[in-house]
């Protein structure tokens, strides 16, 4: 059996019914309900989507499990050419 919604006036209203017989007050039906909860959460989603396209993800963890990654011969800065010194061998 099916329950009878209830009015904001607190009767309750026919489940056919498009405005409550004792206030007069139009009454939502439940595919109305359900819509808007839906449209409510795509538009949450859709904003959501929006700022983590203008400022990125969440943060992660603070706490960073994996093992540091060792300096190669590409991070360890190279002493500029000496602007004297010849760049090719001279030959006598």
């Amino acid at each position: 059996m099916e329950s009878l919604p209830s009015c904001s006036c607190g009767g309750f209203v026919p489940a056919r019914a498009s405005a409550c017989p004792h206030c007069g007050a139009t009454v939502t039906g439940r595919v109305a309900k359900v819509a808007k909860a839906i449209l409510g959460v795509a538009a949450g989603g859709s904003v959501a989507v929006t700022l983590m396209a203008c400022y990125g993800p969440p943060p992660r963890s603070m706490e960073d499990t994996r093992p540091p990654i060792p300096p190669s011969s590409a991070d360890v800065p190279r002493a500029a050419p000496d602007a004297a010194a010849p760049s090719t061998p001279v030959s006598r």
